[in-house]
């Protein structure tokens, strides 16, 4: 430390003299149990373990980053300091230094998931794309108060005469002069759900999405701009963590508060959802995504930091889901027995590895899969027909694959995995997706919308007409069991039978090019109907198949597999 004196006299002139102080220091370690947790000291979040090199004799304010964390997929529950002091308490640094425990008890698997932003109090602000809210809205959150709120704790506003702080620990709006008060006591270091909603002039208050029934507010039709979060017109800062930060178009019933609040939007739900940001970006980010319908970004400004949230949100953690999906592949139905043949398994020529990956198909999110001999001895409905690729397409833009994973198809139609037999399972973050099905010959199919993942359990029938698949004539048939169209044997986006790049004649050239009468045995894109065999001619051809995917009558004709590309 460095001590100066200056000294200024009637005349003006000055003098200063300084003196160096070497104060004696020690090390405050402060651990947690598990490690890696976060802890606050002096203000600041910080992981564990950590050292702090303080003057003996020097205060240190420590306490719970939060009461509840998330790691690791397991929550962890604050129970107490190691100095046995309440959890938010100052430590006097002794001559011989000291170590601080904060002691966790775990408290299984976690719900949450995702990032949430830490305001410091002092500097830390988010300049959001202004918005003037003129009819009906509703603006939602999740706040973490670090400290006993007060009116210091700005959580948005603009820098004319828009807040909104927690006052006393009680939410409240102003405009000029106050427009709601709320009721209901907001704690500190905990996550609370707060919505606040206009209807015409009426404004209300929600709370864990009940009504705040005892908030007070005067009728408001006046416009309302939004530019910041952590701040307002005052001086006051934001000390504490938010998530999930909202803005409806419309006043939220609290059954729709209740319905959403704990579940990860991606932002385009609803039109009505103007604004949506989740601060599920990594520490250092500088913009914020909105993922509402408006889609600026907001600037994250000075040192705001990014940490795991402890937001019950649903449905955003990575986790599996099941898939539950049924088809039926053209090549080897049997419609005398509604159900496909098994050529393929009982001849043997199944591999024990995934095709997709030699065939050029990727495989996003997903090691290539390997199939377990025993299942090829089942027979029957549950027999295996042949290996089949599931896609997981982006909500936004359905040309991007997100996720995919191998399975195998069985003479019923059912989808399951290559291992257990039993359903197929995929990692899914994300709360929905298209779904898309492909086999290594046959056009694929993908829902005509996403489909929401808010389950454990995803049912797709691609049998049935009443299940929607994009485009047009996606499957073939009119009725159930629709199926997949075959023929796809240069592994293109679409079938033909004449003309230049058509899949009539990979069939020739496979069984040498000359002699059509010829047969192949083997696995291979060729053999469209799956039995085994490549021909070209006579009974139980694969060229045939072809014709009639496009068609039957006009060999010119092609056919458009209905995937986005």
């Amino acid at each position: 430390y460095t001590v100066t004196l200056t000294v200024t006299d009637q005349d003006g002139l000055t003098d200063e003299v300084s003196v160096s102080v070497y104060p004696d220091k020690a090390d405050l370690v402060i651990n947690s149990e598990p490690p890696g947790l976060l802890i606050v000291i002096n203000g600041q979040p910080v992981e564990t373990p950590y050292v702090l090199d303080e003057v003996i004799g020097g205060q240190v304010l420590v306490a719970p980053a939060q009461f509840q964390l998330c790691a690791s997929d397991t929550l962890y529950v604050f129970a107490q300091w190691s100095d046995g002091a309440p959890p938010i308490h100052d430590v006097t640094i002794p001559e011989t230094g000291a170590t601080l425990t904060a002691q966790y008890t775990n408290a299984g698997s976690c719900t949450q998931c995702g990032q949430a932003l830490y305001f410091d109090g002092l500097d830390d602000v988010v300049t959001l794309p202004a918005q003037t809210l003129t009819g009906d809205f509703t603006l939602e959150f999740w706040v973490n108060p670090a400290q006993a709120p007060s009116a210091s704790d700005v959580i948005c506003g603009d820098l004319l005469d828009v807040s909104m702080d927690l006052m006393g620990g009680h939410l409240r709006l102003a405009k000029g002069g106050m427009l709601l008060s709320g009721s209901i006591s907001i704690p500190s270091a905990t996550m609370t759900h707060v919505a606040v909603t206009r209807e015409g002039s009426l404004l209300r208050a929600y709370i864990n999405g009940v009504e705040d029934q005892g908030a007070v507010s005067i009728p408001f039709f006046g416009p309302l701009q939004l530019t910041h979060l952590g701040r307002g017109p005052g001086s006051g800062r934001f000390k504490g963590t938010l998530d999930e930060f909202r803005i409806w178009s419309v006043a939220r019933t609290s059954p729709e508060i209740l319905q959403g609040m704990d579940v990860h939007l991606e932002g385009v739900e609803n039109p009505q959802l103007l604004s949506c940001w989740r601060f599920d970006h990594p520490n250092g980010a500088q913009f914020l995504v909105n993922a509402g319908m408006i889609g600026a970004s907001a600037t994250l400004g000075s040192t705001a930091q990014l940490f795991a949230s402890t937001a019950p949100i649903k449905w955003g953690c990575a986790r599996p889901l099941t898939l539950q999906i049924k088809a039926m592949l053209d090549g080897p139905f049997d419609a005398t027995t509604g159900i496909m043949r098994d050529d393929l398994r009982a001849n043997g020529s199944i591999p024990l590895v995934e095709p997709y990956t030699a065939l050029g198909f990727p495989l996003v999110g997903g090691a290539s899969t390997t199939l377990a001999a025993p299942l090829l001895t089942v027979t029957g409905p549950e027999a295996i027909v042949d290996w089949v690729l599931v896609e997981l397409r982006d909500r936004r833009d359905s040309t991007l694959v997100v996720g995919s994973t191998c399975g195998l198809i069985k003479r019923n139609g059912s989808v399951v995995d290559a291992q257990t037999g039993g359903a197929l399972q995929i990692q899914v973050d994300l709360p929905a997706a298209y779904v898309a099905l492909r086999h290594r010959n046959h056009l694929g199919v993908m829902s005509a919308t996403p489909l929401s993942f808010q389950t454990t359990d995803l049912v797709m029938d691609l049998t049935l007409p009443t299940t929607p698949c994009f485009g047009t004539e996606a499957r073939k048939g009119g009725a159930a069991p629709l199926l997949l169209w075959a023929g796809n044997t240069n592994l293109d986006a679409g079938l033909k039978y004449m003309g230049a790049n058509n899949d009539r004649d990979p069939v020739l050239g496979a069984i040498g090019g000359i002699v059509p009468t010829g047969i192949v045995t083997g696995y291979a894109v060729e053999d469209v109907n799956l039995d085994g065999r490549i021909k070209y001619h006579g009974t139980g051809n694969d060229r045939d198949i072809i014709l009639r995917s496009i068609g039957g009558s006009t060999p010119q004709a092609e056919r458009n597999e209905q995937l986005p590309q």
